[in-house]
């Protein structure tokens, strides 16, 4: 095997193999952000360290001290005090006859009446409205938890979808990285197209992945 055709081989299979990386990689596009993220997220790490070491060696690296402005507020709390009111009952007084006491007695249990007539209905209102208040709320969770449920099952749709779409590609980096032996077997010309095939179908879905399931 000559030298071109081995350097043609090579290049067939490292093509195949970053072709097949990058259906890998739109077939999971989350991923492969939170990984870019990460990355970059330790490059900024290892420059601040290093730049930290080389402070030591180098003076004009050193960061100048910043200067801090402290601002200081103050808060002030009013309090308003409650004021109750205590209804007290007159007693009789001695000299009260029987008539008078029983008088006294009836008005004070009409009143009383009054008063848990008026706290009953108070409290069947705040029972009604507490009742209305949490059918409302009930069928509020209903609701959100339907949606919840429609949106998982989007986004189970979308990632079969995805999955499915970059697929393709995966299969083509397989199959151009495992025809790379037969390169020498092929003309020139004819394998060079063939490889440029090979990348303008992958530019092609990955451009259609993309605009089908934006970021």
């Amino acid at each position: 095997m000559t030298d071109s055709a081995a350097s043609l081989e090579d290049l067939t299979r490292w093509l195949g193999i970053g072709i097949a990386v990058v259906g890998a990689l739109v077939a999971n596009p989350e991923a492969t952000r939170h990984a870019w993220d990460n990355f970059w997220g330790t490059v900024g790490r290892a420059a601040v360290w290093a730049r930290s070491v080389l402070a030591r060696i180098i003076p004009w690296l050193k960061a100048k001290p910043s200067r801090t402005h402290v601002v200081t507020g103050g808060l002030a709390a009013t309090g308003h005090g409650l004021t109750g009111h205590a209804r007290g009952m007159v007693g009789w007084g001695e000299d009260a006859t029987v008539d008078d006491k029983v008088a006294m007695l009836d008005q004070r249990t009409r009143a009383m009446d009054k008063e848990l007539g008026e706290l009953q209905q108070a409290l069947t209102r705040t029972s009604e409205r507490l009742r209305a208040e949490l059918a409302e709320k009930v069928g509020e969770l209903r609701r959100e938890t339907e949606e919840l449920r429609a949106e998982v099952r989007s986004l189970e749709s979308n990632s079969v979808k995805l999955d499915a779409s970059a697929l393709p590609i995966i299969v083509l980096g397989v199959l151009v990285a495992g025809i790379a032996p037969d390169a020498v077997r092929v003309q020139l010309w004819a394998w060079s197209l063939l490889l440029l095939l090979a990348v303008v179908i992958t530019g092609w879905r990955v451009v259609v992945i993309v605009r089908a399931h934006p970021a």
